[in-house]
């Protein structure tokens, strides 16, 4: 009954529960299968021969909110053509140590929104893994709607700093991420839609970037180009604010302060102040006729703007823009002369006032949060990781857990504080060979051997050599070419990237004398 019970709680077919581990962090489940006729992928004979056996230690889906560990007795069977072969598992993919209902645990997580370090933690597995199972998670080809809406957010994907993202603003969906926004980079993803596909785009909504004009040009002909309100209307709140910040300049330190911090009263809405800020505000414009006029420009375009008919929009715009250009305001003279050059597109958003880029900006404000989440977990990760190891306790906690999982959490930093380097290579310069003038050479160290045993970069040991040198302990870095008949040990054996003809060898530092024997 005990078996039965288990076996169908872990659901996995063929195998059987032999025993369970449980502890504060995690869970254990040793499990076997029955041995079965294997074909051998040499020569396709059957065999039943058993070679030998080993124990893998696969990752599963989390148990009880602890990490899940299946630790599994592979049989290793031989083919009477000599061929040695491990049997084949439904739930464990070949080459990979995490099962495959794991695998789609983590990319069920990417429908969550959860950012890669947060998915990571969950499933216990690296960021790299994480990164891995989404590359290969394949989405069919988009089909263009009739509403295109592309804009772009700062990313770092490649060499590109802003991604682009496609979005249908009618159903709310992503359509797709392009690595750039460059105008090569448009044109080959549109190219590769059929030219029938393309034409069926009746809108095309983007902000003043030119590249985005001239490809919806040449590629969606039939579309109309709308320029989005909110990327035009930010156009005189950027006039204005210029306008206060160049007044500013010539103010008294107070004055200073106050129009900084009372901007707001300038940029909100006249109408939507309460009697108070009103008459702070005046009081503020009272101060420059530049300033007056400037906010007067802000208040019309805005009601320019919240007018429903179109044909007074077309009018009042125009006359704006002549206000604008007269107004002896360079800011506002400005933006008048962007407006007029993107005014056939900025028309079609008066025009098409339903069509927008309000959720496509939306899709953007969820990637910043999760980017931004992301930095914060992987901040805490690092201090948590260095937290536990300066714990005794914890050390030996998770060394009765897996040694292989000690090492990812204990060594997955980047680099270690300064003094336990500084200490650690003391003690590793103290075991070396006592010194021995006679044979005219001084035994060495590299920063390779530590950092291989550290599990860190050899950058990280920069500080601690350049210290050790300035105590007379080491020497200065010495470049030592390799040669077949003039081997210095083993250290380069196992160190130098000797690949072909290549020469490489770590730079070495002789040990000058005796370091000093730490004390507690």
């Amino acid at each position: 009954m005990y078996s039965y019970c288990s076996n169908n709680l872990l659901n996995i077919k063929d195998v059987f529960i032999k025993k369970v581990v449980h502890a504060d962090f995690y869970v254990k489940v040793f499990i076997e299968t029955k041995p079965s006729p294997q074909t051998c992928p040499c020569c396709g004979s059957i065999t039943k021969r058993i070679h030998d056996y080993r124990i893998q230690t696969i990752k599963d889906l989390p148990f009880q909110t602890k990490h899940c560990f299946l630790v599994l007795r592979k049989r290793r069977y031989v083919c009477s053509c000599g061929k040695k072969f491990y049997e084949n598992y439904s739930f464990l993919p070949r080459y990979l140590q995490r099962t495959n209902r794991l695998t789609a645990f983590i990319a069920d997580c990417f429908h969550e929104q959860q950012n890669i370090t947060t998915i990571a933690r969950r499933a216990n597995v690296s960021t790299a893994t994480v990164n891995r199972v989404l590359d290969t998670i394949h989405f069919p080809k988009m089909m263009l709607p009739e509403v295109l809406s592309i804009d772009e957010f700062k990313g770092n994907a490649g060499n590109e700093k802003y991604q682009c993202i496609l979005v249908d603003p009618a159903k709310h969906r992503v359509l797709d991420i392009l690595p750039g926004r460059n105008q090569q980079c448009l044109t080959q993803y549109f190219y590769s839609f059929p030219k029938k596909d393309r034409l069926k785009v009746k809108f095309f909504v983007c902000d003043m970037w030119q590249p985005y004009v001239d490809v919806a040009q040449i590629y969606f002909p039939n579309a109309k180009i709308i320029i989005d309100k909110y990327h035009f209307i930010r156009q005189v709140g950027w006039a204005i604010e210029a306008v206060r910040k160049r007044l500013q300049k010539s103010m008294p330190k107070k004055l200073r302060k106050y129009f900084k911090h009372s901007r707001r009263l300038i940029l909100t809405r006249y109408h939507r102040l309460s009697n108070e800020k009103k008459r702070e505000c005046d009081l503020m414009l009272l101060y420059n006729d530049d300033l007056r006029k400037a906010h007067y420009l802000k208040e019309k375009f805005y009601e320019i703007c919240q007018n429903p008919k179109y044909s007074e929009q077309r009018t009042d715009f125009w006359d704006w823009i002549k206000e604008a250009e007269s107004s002896g305001i360079p800011e506002f003279e400005k933006c008048a002369k962007t407006y007029r050059n993107w005014s056939k597109y900025i028309l079609n958003a008066y025009k098409y006032s339903n069509i927008s880029n309000g959720p496509t900006e939306g899709f953007n404000n969820k990637i910043k949060v999760l980017k931004r989440t992301e930095r914060k977990a992987h901040q805490n990760d690092q201090k948590i990781y260095e937290f536990m190891a300066d714990l005794d306790f914890w050390k030996s906690e998770m060394a009765k857990f897996d040694n292989n999982q000690t090492h990812k959490l204990l060594k997955s930093r980047k680099s270690y504080n300064d003094k336990y380097l500084y200490d650690f290579t003391i003690d590793y310069i103290n075991k070396q060979i006592p010194i021995d003038e006679s044979h005219g050479r001084y035994p060495y160290i590299t920063k390779e051997e530590i950092a291989k045993v550290l599990k860190c970069k050899p950058s990280d040991l920069d500080k601690t050599f350049m210290r050790l040198n300035r105590e007379g302990i080491l020497s200065q870095a010495k470049h030592r070419r390799m040669h077949d008949t003039a081997r210095y040990g083993n250290i380069e054996e196992t160190l130098s990237y000797d690949y072909g003809n290549s020469d490489w060898t770590p730079d070495a530092y002789d040990i000058l004398a005796k370091a000093p024997v730490l004390t507690a």
